[in-house]
């Protein structure tokens, strides 16, 4: 790994233990490694969207970062995406590198969806704004 980005060879095989993870549709980095402005005590910033079966329990989550963090020789810190969580998951959608998916469908929906609901909290918010305002 050079200074300011992922390396080839790291980045292949965190590819190939997200698809191994049957519970994990995507995944995406975020922050420095996105941006490729690691410094050396950066940590990596991952965010994965679940399966349709659903959340990844605990255990498998402290696995795969256990795994990322082996691989890249750096901390991980693995995030889920959900619906819950609109504005992190829109950050993920409109900053993160996708680095891996499933199903590229699927992924997409969730970026719609995820798209559509970040809009939808920006207007209410507006409201919520103006009614302050007045």
């Amino acid at each position: 790994m050079n200074e300011t980005s992922i390396d080839e060879k790291s980045a292949a095989a965190a590819v190939e233990t997200l698809r191994r993870h049957h519970g994990v549709q995507a995944a995406y980095v975020l922050g420095s490694a996105a941006a490729d402005r690691l410094r050396p005590d950066s940590d990596i910033d991952v965010a994965i969207l679940p399966s349709v079966r659903g959340r990844l329990s605990i255990e498998e989550r402290l696995a795969l970062t256990a795994e990322l963090t082996r691989i890249f020789g750096r901390t991980v810190d693995l995030g889920v995406l959900s619906t819950a969580n609109v504005v992190y998951a829109k950050e993920a959608v409109t900053s993160g590198k996708l680095v891996y998916e499933r199903d590229p469908l699927t992924t997409a929906r969730f970026a719609m969806l995820t798209l559509s609901m970040y809009a939808s909290l920006q207007e209410a918010r507006r409201e919520v704004l103006r009614a302050y305002a007045a």
